[in-house]
């Protein structure tokens, strides 16, 4: 599932669900004119419903270990850091990084 996140008529991100054998993997991106606002919080946990209204109890997300603004939103969605790995090819640079991966299980 990918839903866009509109405000006011104004497209400015996109959240996204993965769902596979009870599991679902979730993201977000908005317009970096939008960050800091808690919209991405407000759409990411949304989704997260969304999924639970279809049965999904386990979840996961993951982001560069230097985007702390995402690592919040995972936190405040009540995720857990469960490891953090290298190897993260960030689409902005040549640089590799540390992926953070996040879980959340509800019964």
């Amino acid at each position: 599932y990918e839903f866009a996140v509109l405000l006011d008529g104004i497209h400015i991100g996109a959240v996204s669900a993965y769902i596979e054998d009870g599991s679902a993997e979730l993201g977000w991106i908005l317009d970096k004119l939008y960050w800091g606002q808690g919209y991405a919080f407000e759409a990411a946990f949304a989704l997260l419903q969304f999924c639970q209204d279809l049965g999904v109890c386990h979840f996961i997300a993951h982001c560069d270990d230097r985007n702390s603004a995402s690592k919040r939103i995972m936190e405040k969605l009540g995720m857990t850091l469960t490891l953090c790995c290298g190897g993260r090819k960030n689409r902005a640079s040549e640089e590799l990084g540390t992926e953070c991966i996040y879980e959340l299980t509800l019964a």
